[in-house]
């Protein structure tokens, strides 16, 4: 978040921050403006057709199109004939989408073999008021920028408070557990419950890593924008210095709240979701009563083990900087990261996509964007993900609310690639996450598998494992690693492969974060990064 190194945008978010206290709404008027874009998704992805793409000179929707001979008397009729999904469907199959590495910069968008000239600003929403950047998460990659815009975080409040109310903690005493500027997510939790006039009573923070100035600089940021808000009239906590491995001072928190005032909420990530659980086991703290909402990084059937086991609900949360919210949790779950698809805000196709290096092909999300106020314009925009997209019954709350569709098992199709070998996400998670810590100890915050690539040229991959976890034999690590990936059918190719070529080794250390503070299971390290680290 460019909180110092602009200060005329700074300056001007301060003051737009209090168009967010003048916009806050009751729950009544959360719900009916919830329903309102539920009823109306056809004609507000029209709109968004009309206002955002067709008359933006700047669009990157438009070179496409015109590529595809597609016009917008096309889209509406197609619209109108199979309705806006399969309207999305057909654009896709003409070659009107854009891939998630030409999002992200990494390549050219070309069709029908003509370079577009795309660049990823042209994806910003023009009519946002754009008083702010920020960046995306970075899990693969450089990360993006994103401009954040008050309205946007209305509507993400919005919806906030209708699916905490609907899943029944609603009023709940809060806290959150993220980082201060210039990271955006911590100030912006903050803003999307005060916009229904809820507050949080704490706002943890685990510090950062940045040179002694830079923290100053940040620190003094986050406060300005602390006194702002209140100024304001939102009630909002100074941050307060909690580090990963006191998780326990949290866990004490919320299990008081929860006896005092019969439940309490924890926002943060599912890797420190489990830090808390972990804290909480270890010290006998009983966490019955309370939520726990993680995102930031996939939930899954591991960390919500881990969580159970020290009473805690964990509700995940699917959300993604250039598109807002895509899925909140289910009430009642088929497995662990079970969701419902924010419909009102979003339009999702499944489409194959083949994996570079593999014979594999997975059905890839691509995301479409229904609200004026998303930070990115996105038409059928594939992400890095891929899952299950179905609509089922489940009875719970949100279903109430008009959220049919259901998304789970979402995992990225981000590869780990060595020797000519490719895994897709899902096969290696399963093993670092359950089979490791089954195996030798731990949890699932004691091992990630990096992939690197070495001063010849040669891709690496190295089992991190925490040295938490007492180990008498480094070998037996990697090959119980292998021996589970025969389980899923490649082992052999895999054994054979990575074991001539001495491909895997195994590293005792603790797990890397990306800048945003995610602990994800899989991870790239280029040679320039790792070199500066001292690796």
């Amino acid at each position: 978040m460019a909180s110092a190194s602009r200060p005329f945008a700074f300056v001007r978010f301060l003051f737009d921050i209090r168009r967010l206290a003048r916009g806050r709404v009751t729950l009544d008027e959360a719900r009916r403006r919830l329903a309102h874009a539920l009823e109306h998704r056809e004609a507000n992805f029209l709109s968004n057709l009309r206002t955002l793409i067709v008359a933006n000179p700047r669009s990157p929707y438009t070179p496409l199109l015109a590529e595809a001979q597609c016009e917008l008397g096309d889209i509406e009729r197609s619209v109108q004939t199979n309705g806006l999904e399969g309207a999305l469907l057909e654009l896709r199959r003409a070659g009107v989408y854009v891939g998630f590495e030409e999002f992200k910069g990494r390549e050219p968008v070309v069709r029908n073999g003509h370079e577009l000239g795309i660049r990823p600003e042209h994806f910003d929403n023009p009519q946002a008021r754009r008083s702010i950047g920020a960046a995306g998460g970075g899990s693969t990659g450089a990360r993006t920028p994103i401009f954040i815009d008050i309205d946007g975080r209305i509507d993400q409040g919005i919806l906030r408070a209708c699916a905490d109310t609907a899943l029944g903690f609603g009023d709940y005493p809060a806290s959150t557990w993220w980082e201060v500027l210039p990271s955006h997510v911590g100030v912006m939790a903050l803003f999307q419950r005060a916009v229904s006039s809820r507050a949080h009573e704490h706002w943890f923070t685990p510090g950062s890593d940045y040179p002694l100035f830079a923290r100053f600089k940040h620190r003094l940021a986050t406060e300005t924008v602390v006194a702002a808000a209140r100024l304001w009239g939102l009630r909002v906590p100074r941050p307060e210095r909690v580090a990963l491995d006191d998780a326990v001072e949290i866990a004490r928190w919320a299990a008081d709240r929860a006896r005092s005032a019969g439940g309490a909420v924890v926002q943060s990530t599912g890797s420190r979701g489990v830090r808390i659980a972990a804290a909480a086991n270890e010290h006998g703290i009983d966490l019955s009563g309370v939520v726990i909402t993680v995102g930031s990084e996939p939930f899954t059937e591991a960390k919500a083990v881990e969580l159970a086991k020290s009473g805690a609900r964990a509700v995940p949360v699917y959300h993604v900087g250039e598109a807002g919210c895509i899925g909140v949790g289910c009430g009642n779950p088929v497995s662990a990261n079970d969701l419902h698809f924010c419909r009102h805000a979003l339009a999702l196709i499944a489409y194959p996509r083949g994996i570079a290096g593999s014979d594999t092909s997975v059905d890839t999300f691509h995301l479409t964007s229904l609200l004026p106020t998303s930070p990115k314009v996105l038409l059928n925009v594939e992400t890095d993900d891929y899952g299950v997209l179905e609509e089922r019954a489940c009875g719970c709350g949100l279903e109430a609310l008009g959220f049919h569709e259901h998304i789970r098992d979402v995992f990225s199709f981000s590869k780990l690639t060595g020797e000519g070998v490719t895994l897709v996400g899902s096969d290696a998670v399963r093993i670092l996450e359950e089979v490791l810590p089954a195996t030798f100890g731990g949890t699932s915050l004691d091992y990630q598998l990096q992939e690197e690539e070495d001063a010849s040229g040669l891709t690496r991959l190295t089992l991190v494992v925490s040295p938490r976890v007492s180990l008498d034999d480094e070998g037996a690590v990697v090959a119980t690693f292998l021996d589970a990936l025969g389980s899923r059918g490649i082992g052999g190719s895999v054994r054979s492969a990575w074991k001539d070529a001495g491909t895997m080794r195994v590293v005792r250390a603790e797990p890397r974060t990306t800048a945003a503070g995610k602990l994800l299971p899989l991870m790239r390290t280029r040679r320039e990064e790792r070199n500066a680290q001292g690796r």
